[in-house]
């Protein structure tokens, strides 16, 4: 089921008849609209990747970030997907791998878990940091298995893919899999994407494997992978990780740089000095 955002202030106004109705009508909604956004998913194919860089471009214009065509080799606080490039062949026969990267989404999701200002949340599938909490406390990137949340120095705050959420409740694609002129990026539902995956994986044969599917409760970003996660720079079988309430807090705190407890110490220490070192 889809619920554009027109449709949704549509039926939302003709709500207004009664306040029983209001509730009752947006409550509906609100699920069904979630319920839709746990549909989405995407494959990557590094098998079909021509290296053009197209997806790391649509990304940072539709995010409006920073160095449009400034190629990047990793993910960054302005960097939501980039392309790697690996050599598996030599300098005079070179043979280059391209694997897009960005964030999973994960269903069993570390960086939700270990968050300290609870800044991150699950919307469906889809897993956005909100930017309004977040104290960036890098909890987020040392818990990812993959790595992914990274820091913008400017802003203080843990940014990274937040699946086109701007987009895909419109009905639009993410920018990324809009643009691909090689199909490297199949956007569609969880079920068209693993029908699709199981389809090319019958194609390429070999080594051919489908990673996502099943690691960490199953990832909205699925790969069709043609040799060892490992040779992509993706560990084998990630670990979800967890840390305590108290954990949390001591790191966020050492993140904002001891401005919660200095001063307590300087209140501590004056105290002190005032009865005479008491």
């Amino acid at each position: 089921m889809k619920i554009t955002r027109k449709s949704f202030l549509k039926a939302a106004g003709l709500g207004l008849a009664s306040t029983t109705g209001v509730v009752t009508g947006l409550g509906e909604l609100t699920k069904a609209f979630a319920e839709s956004k746990g549909k989405h998913a995407c494959l990557v194919e590094p098998g079909l990747c021509a290296g053009c860089l197209s997806c790391a471009i649509a990304c940072k214009k539709t995010n409006e970030n920073p160095g449009t065509y400034d190629y990047s080799p990793d993910l960054g606080g302005d960097t939501f997907t980039t392309v790697k490039f690996k050599n598996l062949g030599t300098e005079d026969e070179p043979n280059w791998l391209k694997t897009k990267v960005q964030c999973f989404h994960c269903a069993e999701a570390s960086c939700i878990d270990v968050c300290a200002a609870g800044a991150i949340k699950r919307e469906g599938d889809i897993v956005k940091i909100d930017k309004d909490i977040c104290i960036g406390c890098k909890n987020c990137h040392y818990a990812c298995p993959f790595g992914v949340p990274r820091f913008d120095p400017e802003l203080g705050i843990m940014k990274k893919c937040h699946f086109c959420s701007h987009r895909v409740p419109e009905g639009l694609p993410p920018a990324c899999a809009e643009i691909c002129p090689t199909d490297a990026v199949f956007y569609g539902t969880k079920e068209e994407v693993l029908r699709r995956a199981e389809e090319r994986m019958a194609i390429v044969g070999g080594k051919a494997r489908i990673y996502g599917k099943d690691i960490l409760g199953g990832t909205a970003w699925i790969y069709l992978l043609e040799d060892e996660p490992e040779v992509y720079g993706f560990p084998n079988e990630p670990k979800f990780s967890s840390a305590s309430m108290p954990a949390k807090w001591l790191t966020a705190l050492i993140a904002a740089g001891g401005l919660t407890i200095v001063p307590y110490w300087l209140i501590a220490k004056e105290a002190k000095e005032k009865g005479g070192g008491k």
